[in-house]
């Protein structure tokens, strides 16, 4: 899969988590613990995150892999929280 191929991909599972009621917050030494309302944007090394539907904030594909949390998984979505997470890690290379 291209690396295109594989941010469509990530965004689509992103979309469904969120749906399904699966909350993502983020938080590193520049950001306070905030939710994660959208991802605006990929490119190779980085993610655009909008933050409590407010403010854009542009982090690293590794910090995101690190320092993001999912909350409110249920069981029927183990399948697409592991594939969000095979996704990512195939980013990052």
């Amino acid at each position: 899969m291209n690396s295109q191929d594989l941010v469509d991909e990530l965004l689509y599972v992103f979309n469904i988590l969120t749906g399904s009621g699966v909350v993502f917050h983020y938080s590193d030494e520049n950001i306070e613990f905030k939710n994660i309302t959208d991802i605006v944007e990929i490119d190779d090394e980085t993610l655009l995150l909008q933050l409590d539907d407010e403010e854009e904030y542009r982090v690293e594909l590794t910090d995101f892999k690190e320092y993001h949390v999912k909350e409110n998984i249920n069981l029927y979505d183990r399948d697409d929280v592991r594939n969000f997470d095979n996704i990512l890690k195939e980013l990052i290379g």
